[in-house]
């Protein structure tokens, strides 16, 4: 409840302020929406359904390379687990992590 009166509280003073109903969907509704659903995909998606490319990893975290890009590169989640440090989750070519790019590119 907190957090669906927030998004109507900040989505209502957007409008105000820029006057803007289409940006305000697009802009910020949407994304806080999905980012609301990102942590349960994650959840599911990357500790059971999936690859590994780290077997080292004493838990049962797995890859998703379509969910991976849906999720900015969380669910490329055994390579999390194998390093965490690290800012760009993809470890070829095929899994791309476009959080971690766009943390590589505000890190230039």
């Amino acid at each position: 409840k907190v957090v669906w009166g927030s998004v109507l509280l900040f989505s209502i003073l957007n409008i105000l302020v820029s006057g803007d109903l289409y940006a305000t969907l697009y802009g910020m509704i949407l994304p806080m929406m999905w980012s609301t659903h990102q942590e349960p995909i994650t959840n599911i998606f990357g500790h059971g359904f999936g690859y590994r490319n780290f077997d080292d990893v004493k838990d049962n975290s797995t890859n998703s390379r379509l969910f991976g890009l849906l999720t900015f590169g969380q669910c490329l989640h055994n390579n999390h687990h194998a390093r965490p440090n690290a800012y760009y989750y993809g470890t070829n070519y095929t899994e791309v992590d476009p959080g971690g790019a766009l943390a590589w590119l505000i890190k230039k």
